[in-house]
């Protein structure tokens, strides 16, 4: 038995050969493998131990990602990825970085955003940041997939205010605490005209043309 043992960590075949992950674009999938630590030449069988811990650590540089489950092939680790609701991104540069509800911003990139959810300008505090995707998380899937972009617009009244580009041309004002409550009323101010229109929710709820 500690023959056969020896034996096969000897062999090739104990070794990690390579890493995929499944469901994944190239870009990122190479990102999530340098955050698992995970290595060619590795014993799988010491990667098989510190699943929880490779999981915890991928988890917590990328809070989009939900869960992670490992299969084994040969030599090759497969991982897996079940992500959360995408809520949106932050640009830094020409790349796009993932937004949670916790206020963290993840460490994996994208060179192109997927268009159905906003993009956040601004949101420089993670306390902002952790307000306003609980608000958006709070929206229905059609009025979230609206938004183009969401800009931190505070002013010394209202250190909570954001300005809000809509898909459609039109624009929000508002404020976070309230901005779910009364975003759902934005598809009545929509039908209700026919140009492009600045609704404001701040304090009740009206609209204006744009100039």
């Amino acid at each position: 038995m500690l023959l056969l043992v020896a034996l096969y960590f000897i062999l090739p075949i104990s070794k990690v050969k390579s890493i995929k992950v499944l469901a994944y674009n190239q870009h990122s999938a190479k990102q999530i493998v340098k955050l698992s630590g995970i290595k060619p030449q590795q014993l799988q069988i010491g990667v098989f131990l510190r699943q929880k811990q490779i999981q915890a650590k991928i988890k917590d540089q990328a809070p989009e990602i939900k869960k992670v489950s490992f299969a084994y092939s040969a030599q090759q680790v497969k991982l897996k990825v079940i992500e959360k609701r995408n809520l949106g991104y932050v640009s830094k540069g020409n790349l796009f970085y993932r937004i949670e509800t916790n206020g963290k911003i993840s460490k994996i990139n994208h060179r192109n955003p997927v268009s159905d959810v906003p993009i956040y300008f601004n949101f420089n505090k993670s306390l902002l940041r952790r307000q306003i995707t609980q608000q958006i998380e709070a929206l229905s899937p059609k009025i979230m997939q609206a938004i183009s972009e969401i800009h931190a617009s505070p002013t010394k009244s209202d250190p909570q205010r954001v300005h809000l580009y809509m898909n459609d041309g039109n624009q929000v004002l508002a404020t976070i605490k309230t901005l779910a409550a009364k975003m759902q009323y934005y598809p009545q101010f929509k039908s209700n005209s026919s140009q492009k229109i600045m609704i404001d929710l701040q304090v009740g709820a009206y609209s204006y043309p744009l100039q």
